[in-house]
Order: C-alpha cells, then structure tokens, then sequence
C-alpha cells in the first residue's frame, strides 16, 4: 500500500511540475515588441540597441562599445525604458560603468532622461533625434 501512495504521488509531483512548465511556456514573451536588436542612426554616433527579457544594452556601432545599460517595460506599442548603467568612455572619460544618478547634469543632458517612453510603430522609434530600426 505504501508503495502505490508513493507511486501516485510521484506522478501527481510530474504533473504538477508538467503542467507549470506548459502554463509558464518557454519564458519568451511574444508580446515583448522591443525585443531584438535596434540600429540608430542621425545622431552624433551610430548606435546598436540589444533589448532581451526586460533588459537592454546600448553599443558604440563604430567599435561594438558597450556604452549604456538599462531595463524596460512593454505596454502594447509603448516602452518605458530605464537608463541604470552609463560607461564613461561614452564621454572619452576612460572605460568605467557609473550608475546614471551619480552623473552631473550636463552629462544626463548629454545621455537623456534616465526613464523614457518609446513608441514603436512599423519596428521604429525615435528618440534624442535618433531613428531607431528594427533589424
């Protein structure tokens, strides 16, 4: 008797654990419209922008510099995003991360707003005279 409750409550532990992995998916979130990598040209320096899983990192075009990283969040075609991270070679200040709120003003002006909203529309926005491209 043992034996069986025990085998029927491993099987009732692999359904439990089934179906939490089918209900969860694959982690993926179709709805994520700013997932994927963004181009942006018409600025000072081109940019490549690397948005996955709620987070994003922006890169120099000219060397593949990492140059700013930050969080986000979707709401149909509009993404608010987060600046957390800035590299001081963005400024030609060596190569050091500093969080955005310990930047002076005229750096901030230099980087943008640290949280900003974005509207997607036919895979572009724009943003700080920018035109960001969905590759």
């Amino acid at each position: 008797m043992k034996k069986t409750l025990k085998f029927f409550g491993i099987i009732a532990l692999i359904a439990i654990i089934g179906l939490s992995i089918v209900a969860c998916g694959s982690g993926g979130d179709d709805n994520d419209i700013f997932a994927g990598t963004w181009m942006g040209t018409g600025g000072e320096k081109d940019l490549k922008l690397v948005a996955k899983n709620g987070s994003f990192k922006q890169y120099l075009t000219s060397d593949n510099t990492e140059v700013i990283r930050g969080k986000y969040k979707v709401s149909g075609n509009t993404v608010t995003a987060t600046i957390k991270d800035v590299n001081t070679v963005l400024f030609g200040v060596g190569d050091n991360w500093v969080k955005y709120s310990s930047l002076d003003e005229v750096i901030k002006g230099y980087v943008g707003k640290e949280t900003q909203k974005l509207t997607i529309s036919d895979n572009k926005f724009t943003n700080m005279g920018m035109t960001f491209t969905k590759q």
